[in-house]
C-alpha cells in the first residue's frame, strides 16, 4: 500500500544517506540488494533488534526533523525542524555542507583539511 515507498537501513540514515526511494517492485529489489549489500532480505521473523532494513510507507506531508542534546546524561535541549521539500530529495549530497555550517553566511572559508606543523 502506498507510493512511494522507502527501504531504510535501521541506523545510520543521517541527511538520507541509508534510505531509498522505490515506486515499484523492480527498484525495491534493487534497494534491497544495495542497501543490505547484496545479503538480500532477512526471514519475516527476524527480531527487531536484528532487523538490517525496514520498509516505510511514503506520506504526502511535511519533513520534520528531530535533534536532542544530552549533557552528561540529561537531556538540556531538543530541536524539531521543518525540513525544505525542495532539498529533501538531494539532503545525503549536502551532507558535508550542512556538518561544517557551510549553507550559513559567511561561511565559505570552513575546509575538512587541516595542516599539522612537522618539526624535524
Amino acid at each position: 500500500r502506498g507510493n512511494p515507498c522507502f527501504v531504510k537501513r535501521t541506523f545510520d540514515t543521517s541527511a538520507g544517506d541509508g534510505v531509498i526511494k522505490v515506486t515499484s517492485f523492480e527498484e525495491y529489489q534493487a534497494a534491497v540488494e544495495r542497501l543490505s549489500r547484496g545479503g538480500g532480505m532477512q526471514p519475516a521473523d527476524t527480531l527487531g533488534e536484528n532487523q538490517q532494513l525496514i520498509l516505510q510507507q511514503g506520506h504526502p506531508g511535511d519533513v520534520h526533523e528531530g535533534q536532542a542534546l544530552f549533557y552528561e546524561g540529561e537531556l538540556v535541549a531538543c530541536y524539531l525542524t521543518l525540513e525544505n521539500p525542495d532539498m529533501i530529495h538531494s539532503l545525503g549530497k549536502h551532507r558535508t555542507d550542512m556538518i561544517l555550517g557551510r549553507l550559513a553566511p559567511n561561511a565559505k572559508d570552513k575546509t575538512l583539511r587541516l595542516q599539522l606543523r612537522v618539526e624535524d
